[in-house]
């Protein structure tokens, strides 16, 4: 009996710490998935304040630009402005006087209405070049004063002639603004002759009640100390803001929503400031979670380096995630009674099922890839189009392959998973379940046990995790072939979906869908991407011109003559405001008599090629906006191909 308790005694301890072991790994795992949720919401709500707030100053420029389109508008504010030059500058004389009034008349009916039905605020003529007030619509009876230390917006449009959009604080209120160049057509002589400008105008009070209730949360704005000290008049801040009160630096421009008091009193602002993101917060016993995000206005987005001007706060109720997370604690405790051997046996079954389920969906996938290439193709042939299915045909073959590997890869890895070593030590323990005390303390094999379960459990770690990397691996090359077929359809309809692109990592994943060629023929490769910033590109279609070149790189390469296989893969930003993607090897080369007709579709050198990877590669780099080159010496000295993307210029929308 004392011998039998000692044995339960000590199986109860070894279940016990297992299952610690097990409830501890569990409860990390939550609590990263409910901080995982947090900031994905966070995410949605700071790019949703982000379009709510491009909406508006869009809609602010769209007002401003109907109205300044009125050829009445334009000639009198045209005359105003030469009234004021010819009676002495700043506020004129009577016949500037005059001038006002009436353009005060003509545009006082269409404003009432656009600011009834679109909640325009603020509509003020500027006369130039900086930014010398002629007529405040909503206040005409304050005019003549010079704004050039505070009306960036204004002083920008009459610098370039280009509209401009942005929240920018002024001395009295924090406005968000869209403001269009005037120009005058002379009626003798044709010249356009520009006037000023005008700004129309509104406030975050109006953009944060109705994102409010989309949100079902709370949203505040708030102004950092040194912000409002540098623009807003010190007697005017009761009038500029909600609370006059400073807390932790900051001041209330605006809030809506609901415990927004106790939320200011947390003391949490400095922090979200310092490290933007989410938190999770209790208000009255009501968990909330708590996102703060920059906010630039307009001239700081202009000054690199510049501080941001203050910071937008949303707070949702995580309630929902919360009980989310105390429940699947919970029932990992609970679970976790089944033991550790059997929780690893249900591991390996989820993971031969998701092996499965992954296999069916490349097969489904390709079925599907391949009734598309069919469809494609059949449409191509009807408009006379047959080299855009060819293209999608090639590109996609070319990540097929690294599909191919992959999916070949996981399923060894999981014929050879250390998971039916489990059973095996549950047969051998069950052998000696009459004297497991003194099998696992004396008998040499036995005795090794123990540590052989602790090496079990970490192999099978690694093993999720390889498998893991794989899959993650596979529905990437996934998501390119998806992405292939999709900018293919974007090319019949002309567009481009450009994302934020990281340069290195975008050859790096060239590279990889190329790894079975570049292994197999032993290719030393080399990368220079270094310090570049990320930028705005069409991925996927810049993704498939440089897996054509790298592939074909290697191929020249594959030749049995060759001493060096050294491939170098690059990346460079251009002054001129251009990207430059680079593929240089020292394989056979390219005779002076090819580079001319290398793009031609049908074109080629290679006994079993087509000629459609480097038209299609062509095709795409002329749809991006950019060019593709060959350099060549001539046969046996390697080849360089260039592609050439310029890069939009990156309009300014608000911040800065």
């Amino acid at each position: 009996m004392r011998r039998s308790s000692q044995i339960l005694i000590f199986l109860s301890l070894f279940i016990a710490l297992s299952d610690g072991i097990f409830v501890y790994i569990n409860y990390r795992s939550a609590k990263e998935a409910l901080t995982f949720s947090l900031e994905n919401r966070g995410t949605e709500y700071t790019q949703a304040f982000q379009l709510t707030l491009m909406e508006i100053e869009k809609t602010m420029s769209l007002m401003a630009t109907y109205i300044a389109n009125d050829p009445r508008v334009r000639e009198l504010f045209h005359q105003g402005v030469e009234a004021v030059n010819s009676e002495g500058g700043a506020k004129g004389g009577a016949e500037a006087a005059k001038r006002r009034a009436e353009l005060f008349a003509l545009v006082q009916p269409s404003w009432q209405q656009v600011t009834q039905q679109y909640k325009v605020r603020q509509l003020h003529f500027h006369m130039g070049p900086g930014s010398q007030s002629f007529l405040r619509v909503h206040k005409p009876n304050r005019f003549g004063d010079n704004m050039d230390q505070c009306r960036y917006t204004v002083v920008n449009v009459n610098q370039n002639l280009l509209p401009v959009t942005g929240f920018e604080t002024g001395r009295i209120i924090s406005g968000i603004r869209g403001v269009v160049p005037m120009f005058f057509e002379d009626p003798v002589t044709k010249e356009r002759i520009h006037t000023g400008a005008l700004e129309a105008g509104t406030s975050f009070s109006t953009l944060l009640p109705e994102l409010s209730r989309t949100m079902q949360g709370g949203l505040a704005v708030v102004l950092t100390a040194e912000h409002v000290s540098q623009n807003i008049w010190p007697e005017m801040m009761a009038r500029a803001f909600q609370d006059t009160t400073e807390r932790e630096g900051f001041y209330l421009e605006a809030s809506s929503g609901p415990a927004k008091d106790q939320l200011l009193e947390l003391g949490l602002m400095r922090s979200l400031f310092q490290t933007p993101g989410t938190r999770l917060v209790e208000l009255d016993g009501v968990p909330y979670a708590l996102t703060g995000f920059h906010l630039d206005d307009f001239h700081s987005a202009s000054q690199p380096g510049h501080p941001p001007a203050g910071m937008v706060l949303v707070w949702v109720q995580a309630s929902t995630e919360v009980a989310a997370f105390d429940q699947a604690v919970w029932t990992n405790i609970f679970y976790a009674m089944l033991g550790f051997c059997i929780v690893e046996i249900l591991l390996f079954l989820a993971v031969h099922f998701i092996t499965r389920h992954l296999e069916n969906t490349i097969r489904t996938r390709t079925r599907q890839l391949h009734a598309a290439q069919d469809k494609l193709v059949d449409n191509a042939r009807q408009v006379g189009m047959a080299s855009v299915a060819t293209d999608v045909l090639h590109n996609v073959g070319n990540v097929l392959n690294s599909v191919n590997i992959g999916a070949g890869q996981l399923r060894e890895n999981v014929r050879t998973s250390q998971v039916d070593n489990v059973q095996k030590v549950a047969a051998l323990m069950h052998d000696h379940r009459h004297s497991l005390d003194e099998y696992l303390t004396q008998d040499p094999k036995g005795a090794k046990v123990p540590r052989y379960l602790d090496h079990l459990a970490v192999r099978l770690g690694e093993e999720k995790t390889e498998n893991l990397a794989s899959i993650g691996q596979l529905q990437d090359h996934i998501e390119h072939i998806s992405r292939v077929i999709n900018s293919q359809q974007d090319r019949c309809r002309g567009g481009s979906l450009r994302e934020e692109v990281n340069l290195r990592s975008l050859l790096e994943k060239a590279l990889e869908i190329n790894e079975s060629c570049i292994e197999n023929y032993d290719i030393e490769v080399v990368v220079k991407a270094e310090n570049l910033p990320a930028i705005q590109l069409d991925k996927h279609r810049a993704l498939q011109v440089l897996v054509n070149l790298i592939r074909n790189a290697a191929q020249a390469l594959s030749h049995p003559d060759l001493h060096a296989r050294q491939m170098e893969v690059s990346a460079n930003l251009n002054p001129n405001g251009e990207v430059t993607l680079s593929v240089q090897d020292t394989g056979i080369g390219i005779e002076s008599a090819n580079l001319d007709q290398i793009f031609t579709h049908g074109y080629t050198t290679k006994e079993n090629g087509h000629g459609f990877g480097l038209h299609g590669a062509a095709n795409s780099a002329g749809e991006m906006g950019g060019t593709l080159q060959a350099f060549s010496e001539g046969k046996g000295s390697g080849a360089r191909f260039v592609l050439t993307i310029p890069l939009e210029e990156q309009r300014i929308s608000h911040g800065v």
